[in-house]
């Protein structure tokens, strides 16, 4: 495995620790730091060895003694350096290394050219490593926050597998829960409608955020009905002062009754003017239930001129019990006694997954599994998972109400050391106050975080997996970090090191809010299809030669990659505003840049016939220009290792950005086929096709489509 930056280091560190060995001055060799200069004037790196063993053995009138064993250093690495460092030299106690650009040019680009498509992999101990993503519900089509989770993941599984880990790409299919058996509700009473030439995750989203809209403003007049009973009663038992106080009252009840414009207004003004403060009570609490019925209504108004055919049908056919109806499909599907719910709504999901993979496979994006919630409820490992707990004391039953809870402050009393996680970083934080989840309702029904649970179980214990990440929102944070308690109360004591939620912030559109349940959502299918179109209008701009096919191939991939760079490009916790002028700026940070930098290498070597010297006088490669993209590749397996240690696909993207615009200096400053002479030539040739090597498979690693023709 060829790893040319770490083994410049390694080579300096070694110098550094051999020299100071015939100093006399012992110290183990992986306590000496170096590092990267932050100006070339410095050299290419340094290290601050001479201070931290003058610190040592001086104590506070150190400065003066590291100045001079930094002199000591650099004149004894000097005289013993091999070729491919130029000179060493001190400079105010730190010891700077300029390397030979000639001999590091034919170092890094003879391993890459030799390497070949391997170029980038390290010795990662070939682990087990399971990667959950997307993991939508399968209630409607995948939005654009769920882009952002799939290509994370996505990404990430590419990385691994190309590194030499064993990986496993998973979809955890949530069949079970509230928002399946609404759309199953809402499917029951709409099946005489038939849409022809829509994608059915597209109706069935239609379907679901109806339905449950419906049910939310149901809920909300219920309690306001309920609240306006109240408020009667309680004008009821003020009628007891002297007649005008009875009148008005009495024409209160009657015209809430009637339901008279601005009572509600009236009333507010007779309990202030005559101080009563049990019925400005009940006013705050039904000005509240009034604000969240009529926002209810907005959105039932929104999405009736959205959907109107579907919103039509729903508001006649709901029943007065649907609610009722809804925990029946809950707990017979998850109970598996009704054989043809559990098949109907098998299929609904089926289909939706089916719809899923349509949309993640013109990205490029595939999974090795899908694992269904409801095989992991009737195939006994919740209940297994439940019960272990209760055993053990983690998990209790609640007297009054039957439903079983996590105990959570107990998981942190028994195991301290898991305090310092619960509390992102705090280990004294007080426990006193947490409030324990629930993981089985009253009637017997589980909740998500149960079958979370024995999810990451049947990944860690029963799948054996070395490391298990889970790509999932940063709002379930506190939900994971139940997961993860309670793994450590089953036992599992490298929870910490086999476990990860990656947790990943929203995406905002300018002007846009999103909910599934309120219908407020943009699919991915359309972001997909207007980035094509962008695309495609930039394309017939730039390329006219091209025919049409060529033009929509071209826009595809263009479009493709664009929406995989913007998306990636952010650090994971950061939220992402979404500006299509940036996502396909073709001129600087973004997939068709990238892209272009590609495109442009290959043009090079496809002059050249893609003939690619095989020898040839590398260290003929000096300039500034040429250093830096040289010194850019050797760093890719350095790069990768990061990624995967911080499961932060940004830091690629950043790489890759910054190596295409390094080579885009490079060739607008110094001829390749027309260079001074053959021999310079050549190694530029080298050069580029070291440099369209390593971006092409850091491209292929974020899902990135190589062009080689824009």
């Amino acid at each position: 495995m060829f790893r040319p930056f770490r083994q410049v280091v390694e080579l300096i560190r070694d110098l550094v620790w051999r020299s100071l060995r015939d100093l006399g001055l012992d110290i183990e060799k992986d306590n000496i730091r170096v590092e990267e200069t932050r100006s070339r004037v410095y050299g290419d790196f340094f290290t601050t060895v001479a201070f931290s063993i003058a610190r040592r053995i001086y104590g506070k009138n150190f400065r003066k003694h590291a100045f001079e064993l930094a002199e000591k250093l650099a004149h004894r690495i000097d005289n013993i350096k091999p070729e491919i460092i130029d000179r060493v030299e001190a400079a105010n106690g730190y010891v700077n290394f300029f390397l030979n650009r000639g001999e590091f040019a034919k170092f890094v680009l003879e391993g890459i050219m030799h390497e070949r498509k391997t170029f980038g992999v390290f010795e990662s101990g070939k682990k087990s490593i399971i990667i959950e993503h997307t993991s939508a519900n399968p209630i409607h089509p995948l939005h654009i926050g769920h882009a952002r989770n799939a290509f994370i993941g996505d990404c990430l599984a590419r990385i691994h597998k190309f590194i030499g880990n064993k990986t496993s790409r998973r979809f955890y299919v949530n069949d079970c829960g509230k928002q399946v058996a609404i759309l199953a509700y809402g499917l029951g009473k709409t099946k005489h409608i038939q849409l022809h030439n829509v994608k059915i995750d597209h109706f069935y989203g239609a379907v679901y955020s109806c339905t449950a809209s419906l049910l939310e403003l149901n809920r909300e007049l219920k309690k306001l009905i309920r609240s306006i009973r109240k408020l009667r009663a309680t004008l009821k038992s003020l009628t007891c002062g002297d007649d005008i106080h009875r009148f008005f009252v009495r024409s209160f009840i009657q015209n809430i009754a009637l339901g008279q414009d601005g009572i509600i207004e009236k009333i507010r003004d007779f309990a202030e003017s005559n101080n009563i403060s049990k019925l400005k009570a009940h006013l705050q609490v039904m000005d509240t239930l009034f604000r969240a019925s009529r926002h209810s209504l907005d959105i039932l108004s929104n999405i009736a001129l959205k959907w109107p055919r579907i919103y039509y049908t729903l508001s006649f056919r709901i029943d007065p019990d649907a609610e009722k109806r809804i925990k029946q499909i809950i707990k017979k599907y998850e109970s598996g006694s009704d054989e043809k719910l559990v098949k109907d709504i098998k299929h609904m999901v089926d289909r939706v997954l089916g719809a899923f993979k349509g949309t993640l496979g013109t990205l490029g994006i595939e999974f090795d599994a899908f694992d269904w919630e409801s095989d992991l409820i009737r195939g006994g490992l919740v209940e297994k998972i439940i019960n272990k707990l209760m055993e053990k004391g983690y998990a209790y039953k609640d007297s009054n109400t039957r439903a079983v809870f996590l105990d959570v402050r107990k998981i942190l009393e028994i195991f301290p050391e898991m305090r310092e996680f619960y509390f992102d970083g705090k280990k004294h934080a007080d426990i006193s106050d947490i409030k324990n989840p629930v993981l089985v309702r009253k009637d017997g029904t589980t909740l998500y975080l149960a079958r979370d649970i024995a999810y990451a179980y049947y990944k860690l214990q029963t799948l054996k997996a070395d490391l298990s990440i889970s790509v999932i929102g940063v709002d379930q944070k506190l939900e994971q970090k139940h997961v993860v308690l309670a793994l450590r109360a089953l036992g599992i004591t490298d929870v910490l090191s086999r476990y990860k939620h990656l947790a990943y912030e929203l995406i905002r559109l300018p002007g846009r809010k999103m909910s599934s349940r309120r219908g407020q959502y943009i699919s991915l299918d359309e972001i997909l299809v207007e980035a094509i179109r962008r695309a495609f209008n930039e394309v017939d701009k730039r390329y006219p030669q091209l025919n049409a096919d060529q033009k929509f191939a071209l826009a595809k991939e263009i479009a493709i990659g664009a929406i995989k760079y913007a998306l990636l490009g952010q650090a994971p916790g950061k939220v992402i505003v979404f500006d299509w002028s940036r996502v396909l700026d073709f001129e600087q940070n973004s997939g068709p840049f990238i892209q272009y930098a590609h495109a442009r290498a290959a043009s090079i070597l496809r002059k050249a016939s893609w003939r690619i010297p095989r020898k040839c006088d590398l260290t003929l490669l000096k300039t500034s220009e040429e250093f830096e993209v040289i010194y850019k590749l050797s760093k890719f397996p350095e790069v990768l290792e990061e990624v995967t240690r911080t499961c932060r696909p940004d830091i690629l993207v950043g790489y890759v950005n910054e190596l295409a615009m390094l080579f885009n200096k490079f060739y607008q400053k110094h001829p390749v086929l027309k260079a001074e002479n053959e021999e310079l030539k050549k190694a530029r040739l080298v050069l580029v096709a070291a440099f369209r090597r390593v971006i092409a498979n850091a491209m292929k690693l974020l899902g990135i489509a190589p062009l080689y023709r824009m």
